[in-house]
C-alpha cells in the first residue's frame, strides 16, 4: 500500500535533544495510516497529501461489447488533477473530466465532492485490453495501474454449421457457451428473428436452458416440417453467436451436407 508521511505541527518550543542540541518540537513525522487508520480528520493543523484508496480494483475483466468502468479513488486530492493514460501508446485519455482522445467511447464520471474518478468505456473491444494509469498531479506524481482484460466468448452449436433431416423426424440443436463471467441470457433466432414463446408454440419448438459459466441450451423440434428449415442462431449475452442451417427434405436422410 502507498505510504505517505505528513508533518504534525504543535506549539513551537525549543527542547533539548539527547545530543545536547536544541531542536524545534513542532515537527513530528507520522505515517498517515499509522496516525489515523481511517480517512477521518483529527483535530489540529495537519498537512494532508493525496493517496489512492486501497480498495480500488486494479484488475478488471469484462466481456467484449460490454461497458467498462475503471475506478480511481483519490483521497485528499485538494487542488490536484486526476488524469487517465492508456499505457500501450501513452495516449492521454482525460485530465479531470475533459477528454483528450477522439475515441468517443471514453468518458469520465465524477460527482462533485467525491473521491471517485471513473473512466467509462462503451462497446469494449478485445483491442482495448491492457494497462491504464490513473495519475495525480502531485510532485512527485502519484500513479496507479489498472489492468483491463477484455474477453471474447463464442457460442458453439455442436450439430453445425449445417444439418439435413427428413420431414417428420426430430431435431435437437445444442448450443454451448464457456464464459467465466457467466451468461446472463440466451436467445435462439430463426432467419434473424428471435423465436418468441408464441412462435415456438406455433412451430412446436421447445427450448431448454442452463445458464452460468458453462451454459447449455437445447432447441428441440419433435417433428420437423419444411417450414422449420432455415438459418438458426444461438445468441447468448455479450457473446459471438453461433449459426446453423437446417434443411428439411423428403426421402433418405443425410445428417450433414
Amino acid at each position: 500500500p502507498l505510504h505517505i508521511n505528513v508533518l504534525l505541527f504543535t506549539e513551537l518550543e525549543d527542547v533539548p535533544s539527547l545530543s545536547g542540541r536544541k531542536e524545534r518540537s513542532h515537527e513530528h513525522k507520522f505515517s498517515l495510516f499509522e496516525l489515523f487508520g481511517t480517512t477521518n480528520k483529527p483535530s489540529g493543523n495537519v498537512e494532508y497529501l493525496p493517496y489512492f484508496d486501497k480498495t480500488t480494483e486494479t484488475r478488471v475483466t469484462v466481456q467484449a461489447s460490454r461497458t467498462v468502468h475503471l475506478h480511481c479513488r483519490v483521497r485528499h486530492l485538494g487542488n490536484g488533477k486526476v488524469s487517465w493514460i492508456r499505457k500501450s501508446d501513452l495516449q492521454i485519455l482525460s485530465i479531470g473530466t475533459i477528454i483528450y482522445t477522439t475515441d468517443q467511447r471514453f468518458s469520465v464520471i465524477h460527482e462533485n465532492n467525491t473521491d471517485d474518478w471513473t473512466m467509462r468505456l462503451l462497446d469494449s473491444r478485445e483491442s482495448d485490453s491492457g494497462n491504464y494509469e490513473c495519475q495525480v498531479s502531485t510532485e512527485p506524481k502519484l500513479s496507479l495501474d489498472v489492468q483491463l482484460s477484455i474477453i471474447v466468448v463464442k457460442a458453439f452449436i455442436s450439430e453445425g454449421p449445417a444439418l439435413q433431416v427428413i420431414s417428420g423426424s426430430s431435431v435437437n440443436l445444442t448450443c454451448r457457451v464457456q464464459d467465466k463471467m457467466g451468461t446472463l441470457f440466451l436467445f435462439w433466432y430463426l432467419n434473424e428473428s428471435v423465436l418468441s414463446h408464441h412462435e415456438m408454440e406455433i412451430r412446436g419448438i421447445k427450448i431448454y436452458k442452463e445458464l452460468g459459466t458453462c451454459s447449455i441450451s437445447r432447441l428441440f423440434i419433435a417433428e420437423a416440417k419444411h417450414s422449420d428449415a432455415g438459418n438458426y442462431a444461438c445468441k447468448p449475452s455479450y457473446t459471438v453467436p453461433s449459426y446453423i442451417t437446417l434443411q428439411v427434405v423428403d426421402g433418405k436422410q443425410n445428417s450433414h451436407f
